[in-house]
């Protein structure tokens, strides 16, 4: 089955958006290996909110709010396009904002893909994966991330926040 059809199936089964979105983690993990997930909404001070994660990320590390343009989700969310850094131990792109690595086991990140979850033209979250390795994601992984994000967005999970 896709994504699409099972995710219609989880929202069949509940109507709790956080319970959707650990799901989607979940099921990126059965395809992509990645450390740690996350997704994030913008809330009502233009701040990222973790609403769901997967795999190790402490309390320290939950609870570090960025705003639009800080640190690389929040550069997600300005520009409305994907990032992938494939080794944050480099200098950051040209253009890229540097991550935030000073807390908890945000300091254990290698690798970084975050993609904006985007209703219609305005981003209204973020959804991250990262990696304890340099280059871990391929562009095949890349893309299947980019489509998942692009199918939660649309999925009206978002539509009530």
């Amino acid at each position: 089955m896709t994504f699409d059809t099972e995710m219609q199936a989880q929202l069949a089964r509940s109507t709790d958006p956080r319970r959707l979105l650990a799901w989607t983690l979940g099921w990126l993990a059965e395809s992509i290996t990645f450390k740690g997930g996350a997704i994030a909404r913008l809330d009502v001070h233009d701040e990222l909110e973790l609403v769901a994660a997967f795999g190790q990320i402490d309390d320290a590390a939950r609870r570090v709010k960025l705003r639009r343009g800080e640190g690389i989700a929040g550069n997600v969310v300005a520009t409305g396009r994907t990032i992938y850094n494939p080794d944050l131990d480099r200098p950051a792109p040209a253009g890229v904002a540097a991550a935030n690595r000073s807390v908890g086991t945000n300091r254990l990140i290698r690798s970084y893909l975050c993609s904006p979850l985007k209703v219609g033209d305005r981003v209204v979250g973020v959804m991250q994966i990262d990696s304890e390795r340099a280059d871990a994601f391929s562009e095949a992984n890349v893309a299947l991330f980019e489509s998942v994000a692009a199918t939660l967005a649309t999925s009206g999970v978002f539509a009530d926040w």
